[in-house]
């Protein structure tokens, strides 16, 4: 509180000052100032959208979670029937072998059909060290 000094009789009176206080003036803020100030339901309103952008792209990552789990157990389960496919068509290909009888075969080439078997100089061997394919250099004799 703000004290005035008063003198009596030499000793000083300490007196609250009773006069009003003026509020400061301070100056008025410009037109261009003024439109830069955001209201509270501005505020809000921006604050909202926010939160509405978050969740909405927060819901569709969850999907897309949900979307790629999905994927991968139909993956797994793909891999799993595969699998037994293979195994049941390799043991169709060992039973379809176990049958065959090349001397049948043969039979059937030279007899029904009138092949006649390979001769001596008509087979010609190679042998490749690479795998994956052969130069062929010259004809193939007939």
């Amino acid at each position: 509180m703000n004290y005035r000094a008063m003198y009596q009789n030499e000793n000083v009176l300490l007196k609250p000052n009773t006069q009003p206080r003026r509020p400061e003036l301070r100056p008025l803020p410009s037109p261009a100032s003024r439109k830069n100030v955001q209201h509270p339901a501005k505020y809000g309103m921006m604050i909202f959208k926010v939160v509405l952008i978050i969740a909405t792209i927060a819901f569709f990552y969850v999907r897309e979670q949900a979307s790629v789990t999905d994927l991968r157990n139909e993956k797994g389960k793909l891999e799993s029937a595969y699998e037994e496919l293979k195994v049941s068509n390799d043991l169709y290909y060992e039973d379809i072998m176990s049958k065959v009888d090349i001397k049948e075969i043969e039979r059937i080439a030279v007899e029904d059909l009138g092949m006649k078997m390979a001769g001596q100089g008509q087979i010609y061997t190679y042998s490749n060290d690479v795998d994956d394919y052969v130069k062929q250099y010259a004809e193939i004799p007939n």
